[in-house]
């Protein structure tokens, strides 16, 4: 049987299994069967030409084709600092990152901020002591395989929290900010909230000045709140003027809604 036989009878084969109707259609796995574009009987191996110079053969298209290659990929890059207040000082933390499985292995992988190479390979964490931040700060990751040179970032960031309860006071202190019985780190004042006012109960909102004034809506309804600024220092030491905005009225109501919007 002449190579060229071969290689038509291979096609047809191919062609009942399904694969060479999907390696015919991608650009990179065309099969080109002579300077005529035609098989024939006669026709041997080396005169198979293919659209990717990398294929020397039928094989090595169909290994391409079945086990395609897998560049270097990091999948994840993260950090266990979670959100930090302003005002105070991060020290240790842990870097965490996970690659996918590439077809050529890993080579290298560094870190910025002057860590530089992390060894073993197999070594996918990173413990940073006294680094002393107080402001946003982000961490490069880079890999290699000597083909492909991945990079991933990590932020750790410092923020604000806005505050939100209920109570009886009808006015409030920096100091009581804190004790307000809710509060999360945040970037706006945007939040839809719902109060215990049993007994009857002022509805309180406190947040950086910066964010802006939102409107106020109490089950539905436009509602004015009372609106003051003043100086609070966060409980690590930070100071900025904040917001204070409270109900108009005292509710006596379990569930009340209020959504904070622009």
């Amino acid at each position: 049987m002449t190579e060229g036989t071969k290689i038509i009878q291979l096609e047809r084969a191919l062609e009942r299994l399904g694969i060479l109707k999907r390696l015919k259609h991608i650009e990179n796995y065309q099969i080109w069967k002579g300077t005529g574009g035609k098989g024939t009987d006669d026709q041997t191996a080396e005169e198979v030409s293919y659209a990717d110079d990398n294929y020397h053969n039928v094989q090595d298209a169909l290994d391409s084709l079945i086990n395609p290659y897998v560049n270097l990929a990091i999948t994840s890059f993260t950090h266990d600092a979670g959100v930090q207040e302003k005002g105070s000082t991060l020290d240790d933390f842990t870097l965490n990152w996970s690659y996918n499985t590439p077809t050529d292995p890993l080579t290298s992988q560094s870190l910025d901020h002057g860590i530089g190479s992390v060894t073993p390979l197999t070594k996918h964490f990173y413990d940073v002591t006294g680094a002393g931040l107080t402001a946003q700060e982000t961490y490069v990751l880079t890999a290699s395989n000597g083909i492909t040179s991945p990079t991933a970032n990590a932020t750790i960031y410092f923020q604000d929290k806005r505050h939100w309860g209920a109570n009886t006071d009808d006015d409030l202190t920096s100091a009581e900010i804190l004790t307000l019985d809710n509060n999360e780190f945040e970037t706006d004042y945007v939040q839809t909230r719902t109060f215990d006012c049993s007994g009857g109960k002022y509805i309180w909102f406190a947040f950086p000045k910066s964010w802006g004034q939102p409107k106020f809506y109490v089950g539905g309804f436009l509602t004015n709140f009372i609106e003051d600024t003043i100086s609070h220092t966060n409980a690590s030491g930070y100071t900025v003027d904040y917001y204070t905005y409270r109900s108009p009225y005292q509710y006596n109501n379990p569930a009340v809604e209020v959504e904070v919007t622009s």
